[in-house]
């Protein structure tokens, strides 16, 4: 999560200003209190977090009072209709695949491009800004259906590495320290069939030492314990933590909150 939201809400956290010559200073105050009133920039910063996520996102241009299936024209546009934006990730944008990649008949000419299906609802393309991930290569493109790769296709081996020595860590953890038990004639007690008497007894012997603090031996009976040294555990770590940043091009700092 920290590595797909991280770096879009760093691109928004100074804020923006907007210039223009077409606008005085008191149209632009009211275009900010409307992109404020109407969250604009919220959908585009979570239509952005999808697109990093899965690869494609969009936003959703809604007119009130407009067929969805028609063009959008922004010049039909008069002042007091309400405009709503919806952000929405690839999955629930279902279409006709070649819509994202140009299709051409033999003459030349560029198919027709098919509306968006939004849960059952049409949307023309032109009310759609499409967002797309990293170009994918020509043999996954297809498979993609012309949207792009998701942020985390460059973290699948270093994330594995991660996930796979913090796992040994734990476990290592968990076997730190080893209790050693020299039980008089145990592999002719086990021959015997006596393995259930054996795990009772050492089962009686580990709740004795952990309720008392002592421990109770037979007097021919041994016990030992081994401390695992857990040197070097730190630096693998860090190794990994370093290939995760490095797949992302950002600061470890970012992505774990190291200080």
């Amino acid at each position: 999560q920290t590595m797909i939201d991280q770096p879009v809400e760093d691109g928004f956290r100074g804020g923006f200003k907007i210039i223009s010559s077409e606008l005085s200073n008191d149209e632009i105050i009211e275009l900010e209190k409307k992109i404020e009133e109407t969250e604009a920039v919220e959908k585009l910063i979570e239509a952005l977090k999808w697109n990093r996520l899965f690869g494609g996102a969009g936003l959703i241009i809604n007119v009130a009072g407009e067929d969805p299936r028609d063009d959008f024209n922004i010049e039909a546009v008069g002042e007091g209709r309400e405009i709503e934006l919806y952000s929405a990730d690839r999955w629930e944008l279902a279409n006709n695949p070649y819509i994202l990649t140009p299709t051409l008949t033999p003459n030349g000419q560029r198919v027709k491009d098919v509306n968006f299906n939004y849960y059952g609802i049409e949307i023309n393309p032109s009310r759609v800004l499409l967002l797309r991930g990293k170009p994918a290569p020509s043999l996954k493109r297809l498979q993609l259906q012309g949207w792009g790769m998701s942020e985390l296709e460059r973290l699948v081996s270093p994330m594995n590495k991660f996930l796979k020595n913090q796992n040994v860590i734990y476990e290592l953890l968990d076997e730190a320290k080893l209790d050693v038990y020299s039980i008089d004639n145990y592999a002719g007690s086990v021959a015997s069939g006596q393995e259930e008497a054996v795990k009772k007894r050492i089962m009686l012997t580990n709740y004795m030492k952990s309720y008392l603090n002592a421990l109770i031996l037979d007097a021919e009976d041994k016990f030992d314990q081994k401390q695992m040294s857990m040197a070097g555990v730190s630096e693998v770590l860090r190794e990994a933590r370093y290939d995760i940043a490095s797949a992302m091009k950002m600061p470890v700092t970012k992505i774990f909150g190291m200080s």
